[in-house]
């Protein structure tokens, strides 16, 4: 089975960080809450609920989210323009493409193992299997599973993840490594000069200016941007968090994009344009007025200005809107846990309710609006609830202060 034989098919692709997950929230929300041990688990009981499809499609769709944990825009962009070539080559119609990209920190960059550094890269032990949420959607069955596809895509694209460091992934040869979002260990376990490769990135990215890394953001977005308009492929795109606003600068010179959480005093956002980035980093404007924001969802209101999915979350979720339940929740859910805020992962609803609002321009996909409503209410049952849970979607009010206070 080749990939060229689904050269007539829908395609979604999609990346991101570890908060690039929209696409599976959206065809897999019945696995992801109060999920289990068993990977692929069900929650029959709100499945039956609801008890019919929840999605408006037309005809099949290949879903391909290659979303990597920690990893910053040199993975969103290069990730995406690399599926989408690649489908192109294969001779997928441009029409037949969507694109939804979800913008990670501006702090984070990546870094490529020197050559310099006698490095045996192997030792990384690049998986051989499909690890990414490869998905193929049948108007007729949203459950079916193909297995078969999703190992397709997977050698076909050459694009993998280390299984000795998770958040370590590869495109063809090239190797990206986040300094700042990796742990050492993992290195130092591969050996010495693996142990100097991360210290030294580390080094790097410290020292890297503030300034550079801003644009190398903005440039990969503009890349990103001009590579899917010149290829006239539908996209849109949205931030983690309002990376373009919320900056300042004290009268020494220090700039400052600091986001408080609503735990701490003082969190009282206000929609400021002076906070925006070109106006305090003036050398910024010359890639913001490129960029088209037509085609990017952001979150505004009187309180946030170019918001995105923790602004979103945060607002409209509450105390519980970050609490992701499993199996084992009820027993072990701490305080540490229960923590909501910026970079803090939130629940599926808030995700799934993303899909509509963003995807503006995706022709061949929809979530219907009452189902919606249906997961809405569900999520409000449990946060009105009078115990811990109603239907295992996030924990309630009174369940929160409890733990909160204990």
């Amino acid at each position: 089975m080749e990939l060229k034989n689904y050269k007539d098919h829908k395609f979604i692709v999609s990346s991101g960080c570890s908060y690039g997950m929209i696409p599976k929230a959206v065809l897999k929300p019945f696995n992801l809450i109060n999920k289990t041990s068993f990977f692929n688990m069900m929650d029959m009981n709100l499945y039956n609920q609801y008890g019919k499809n929840w999605l408006e499609i037309e005809e099949d769709i290949i879903v391909i989210n290659v979303s990597l944990g920690s990893q910053g825009s040199d993975w969103q962009s290069d990730s995406t323009i690399h599926v989408c070539q690649r489908l192109l080559e294969c001779g997928v119609k441009n029409e037949n493409i969507y694109v939804l990209v979800e913008w990670s920190q501006w702090r984070r960059f990546s870094v490529h193992p020197f050559h310099y550094v006698n490095l045996d890269l192997n030792k990384f032990d690049w998986c051989e299997y499909h690890n990414f949420f490869f998905e193929y959607v049948k108007k007729d069955d949203i459950l079916f599973q193909n297995r078969d596809l999703s190992d397709t895509i997977f050698n076909d694209l050459k694009i993998t993840t280390s299984k000795s460091i998770y958040s370590v992934g590869k495109i063809n040869d090239r190797i990206y490594i986040s300094p700042s979002h990796v742990g050492n260990e993992g290195f130092k376990g591969l050996g010495d000069d693996f142990d100097y490769l991360i210290k030294t990135s580390q080094d790097l990215d410290n020292s890297f200016p503030l300034e550079n890394k801003i644009k190398t953001y903005l440039n990969n977005i503009l890349r990103t941007q001009y590579y899917l308009k010149n290829m006239n492929i539908k996209y849109n795109f949205l931030f983690m968090q309002s990376t373009l606003t919320n900056w300042t600068k004290n009268e020494n010179g220090l700039v400052c994009h600091d986001l408080i959480s609503p735990l701490e005093n003082g969190f009282n956002p206000i929609n400021d344009p002076n906070t925006d980035i070109e106006i305090v980093l003036p050398e910024t404007k010359l890639e913001i007025d490129q960029i088209d924001f037509d085609n990017f969802w952001l979150y505004e209101n009187k309180k946030y200005r170019r918001g995105g999915i923790d602004d979103w979350t945060i607002d409209n979720f509450k105390e519980v809107g970050y609490i992701n339940l499993h199996e084992h929740t009820k027993e072990h859910l701490s305080k540490e846990d229960m923590k909501f805020g910026y970079g803090s992962h939130p629940n599926t609803i808030p995700y799934l309710l993303l899909w509509n609002k963003i995807s503006k321009n995706c022709d061949f996909l929809k979530v219907k609006t009452d189902f919606e409503d249906f997961m809405l209410e569900k999520y409000w049952e449990d946060y009105n609830y009078d115990g811990y849970s109603k239907n295992n979607i996030t924990i309630s009010k009174k369940e929160w202060l409890k733990r909160a206070n204990s």
